[in-house]
């Protein structure tokens, strides 16, 4: 039985936009397809996905997050951790990283190897339709921490302090608009 690795041909890779503001920072994303030209030219064996977030240089040196999802018919759908791809049930967004000290510039996440495309990974989580994946991220303002360490502290002693972070982090990503769309997939029955 020949490798298939060796076959394997890399397409041009896609960038899909060149870049959607995030609240003074961007987000993008890096779309690479892997063919197998030994089966057939057009044999699309994978994609390789790479998605870019460059926060807001104001929000350098401040603690935070990153996170990257797909939406499916604009519903949140599933989540990329550090774990890979889950179905998200509701509740607090995962984070693919969380970071004490936020970087300036780009931080980059590989979201899918290339060993699957994204419609197999899709309809591995249910999904038949449209795929939109985004980035974002969030970041700890000294006040909402100065809330946790004062009032939470006392008022929510049962409530572990890094969920009360976690959810000021995902409210300062949604409420600044600290996310984007990076690239959407028709993934319909069938779809490769």
């Amino acid at each position: 039985m020949r490798k298939i690795t060796a076959a394997l041909a890399i397409a041009t890779t896609i960038v899909a936009g060149t870049g959607t503001a995030v609240a003074g920072g961007y987000a993008s994303a890096t779309v690479t397809p892997i063919w197998d030209h030994s089966v057939d030219p057009s044999y699309h064996v994978g994609d390789r996905v790479d998605v870019h977030i460059a926060p807001d240089p104001s929000d350098a040196g401040k603690p935070g997050a990153y996170f990257i999802g797909a939406d499916v018919d604009g519903e949140s759908y599933a989540i990329y951790t550090a774990t890979g791809w889950k179905v998200f049930d509701g509740g607090l967004y995962e984070a693919v990283a969380i970071t004490d000290s936020m970087p300036g510039g780009t931080q980059s996440f590989n979201v899918l190897d290339g060993s699957q495309t994204i419609c197999q990974v899709a309809s591995q989580l249910g999904v038949t339709s449209n795929v939109t994946i985004w980035g974002g991220y969030g970041v700890l303002q000294p006040d909402k921490e100065a809330m946790v360490q004062n009032f939470h502290a006392h008022k929510n002693p049962r409530i572990p302090p890094d969920h009360i972070r976690s959810v000021y982090t995902i409210n300062d990503m949604s409420l600044g608009k600290k996310y984007t769309s990076v690239h959407t997939e028709s993934c319909y029955t069938g779809g490769n």
